[in-house]
């Protein structure tokens, strides 16, 4: 209930001075939910990256994976677990099925590819020797993604919207973890849609309709797999939007908003964190035309993830460098939010 990107505890009359994240706008807002440090300790990383980390040095076969783009979320410290894997909502494409050269085979493509950028020479450049490590990298994976979800399908139909395909090519990645040598996976998906600045309640209808069908599927697939009881799924914006209406029967941009969360675990069907008093004049929370200073941070939220996940006692700092801004009272535990 009324969460948000917090740096620290606020209300009406001192949110500014306590906040570092520039507030309202989408990129910086975007990317404070993403990232989960606002005083930037541990520069150019993701809340799920930095989990990440951890849980790759405390001895987990892990895997971050976005699709169609790359996300902040899963950008984790150089060098210390493997790079997240963007793949398509549609699946992984073949690489190069039909060559050109009538002469030329897949397999004699590839070792040609592999030939010319293993080739090092005392004058090699450290750009030229990355482009080639990451490109060989890239092909090789590509290769073992593209045999393990072609022989992976989805039990379910899944409904052939945004969201519906992202989340399918997630549950086929989650139904190989086997195949794919991952005991720890961390998938972000996203969709847009949700900027109503007019016409809010037609668009949410529809965005609604999206999101209830696609998580129905996924749901379902999961509990089929028998990994519904080991899946947690967060859903979380960058801010919320105004309580008052603008004059385009639309809505602008707040902050503090009420967001969900599901798992087979998880101890479901009750509302936690603070609603604020009251919504009218005088709230401490209320800011003009209805926007609300969060009551519970994320930092708060993915405390207790963490530590469902197996992030403990120190190593929390990492994943949450801005967790000791908050009452320990106030962080959740995974006993508070899983059975």
């Amino acid at each position: 209930a009324n969460t948000g990107a917090l740096d620290d505890y606020a209300d009406e009359t001192n949110y500014r001075e306590k906040s570092v994240t520039n507030l309202f706008a989408h990129n910086t807002m975007q990317n404070a939910a993403k990232k989960i440090d606002p005083y930037k300790e541990i520069r150019g990383s993701g809340v799920l990256g930095r989990m990440n980390d951890v849980l790759t040095r405390n001895g987990f076969k892990t895997s971050t994976t976005s699709t169609d783009s790359v996300s902040i979320a899963l950008v984790g410290q150089p060098g210390v677990s493997s790079d997240p894997i963007i793949i398509s909502k549609h699946g992984v494409d073949e690489f190069n099925p039909e060559s050109s050269d009538q002469k030329m085979s897949q397999e004699d493509m590839f070792l040609n590819i592999r030939a010319l950028n293993n080739s090092t020479q005392v004058d090699s450049g450290f750009f030229g020797e990355t482009w080639s490590s990451k490109l060989i990298k890239s092909l090789v994976k590509n290769s073992e993604l593209y045999n393990i979800l072609e022989a992976t399908q989805t039990n379910i139909m899944f409904p052939t919207s945004e969201l519906g395909s992202q989340l399918e090519v997630v549950a086929r990645m989650m139904k190989a973890h086997k195949d794919r040598g991952v005991d720890r996976d961390m998938f972000y998906v996203s969709i847009g849609g949700f900027d109503t600045h007019s016409d809010v309640e037609e668009n949410l209808v529809k965005r609604f309709t999206e999101v209830n069908s696609a998580i129905d599927a996924f749901t379902e697939e999961m509990k089929m797999n028998l990994l519904w009881n080991d899946t947690t799924l967060m859903q979380h914006s960058d801010f919320a939007r105004t309580l008052i209406p603008n004059g385009g029967e639309g809505t602008d941009h707040a902050w503090g908003g009420n967001y969900f969360m599901m798992g087979g675990s998880v101890d479901g069907m009750r509302i936690l964190g603070k609603y604020p008093e009251h919504l009218t004049e005088g709230s401490p929370n209320r800011l003009g035309r209805g926007r609300m200073v969060p009551t519970t941070s994320w930092d708060m939220v993915w405390n207790g993830i963490a530590e469902w996940f197996g992030v403990t006692g120190e190593d929390l700092n990492e994943v949450c460098p801005n967790r000791d801004s908050f009452s320990v009272n106030d962080l959740f535990t995974a006993t508070e939010l899983y059975k």
